[in-house]
């Protein structure tokens, strides 16, 4: 009895998401008329658009918190796929922070939440 309640607390524990990557689930949009750039992280995985009309970027892979605080979490990206060829290492590290605003900031760019993939659903989620 006490082998089957701590396996079952041992996967509880690890189905659980910490505060920061809760905060990061879903699609996160920066972008205008002249280029558009997309996070999706869904529990584990995530996928990156870009499109500036002349080059498309499609990637996808998996992720793991390296470490994290109420201002910030370290993912290490892996088993990456698409991309640029030329750039793609097998693994990486990236960190987003998290600004006053809602938004998060990836790689010297803000994003903001966004329930679709348009400049409309951008629009709305910048408006006050």
């Amino acid at each position: 009895m006490v082998l089957i309640v701590l396996v079952l607390g041992i996967f509880w524990l690890t189905g659980c998401m910490s505060q920061e990557e809760e905060a990061i689930q879903g699609k996160w949009a920066n972008g205008n008329a002249h280029f558009w750039a997309e996070w999706n992280f869904n529990g584990g995985s995530y996928t990156y658009f870009y499109d500036n009309g002349f080059t498309s970027i499609y990637e996808t892979g998996y992720y793991s918190i390296i470490q994290s605080s109420k201002d910030y979490i370290d993912l290490e990206l892996f088993n990456r796929q698409g991309g640029v060829r030329e750039m793609m290492d097998e693994r990486v590290e990236m960190r987003i922070s998290f600004e006053d605003g809602g938004g998060i900031e990836i790689k010297g760019n803000t994003y903001v939440q966004v329930a679709e993939s348009s400049l409309w659903a951008l629009d709305t989620a910048e408006a006050p």
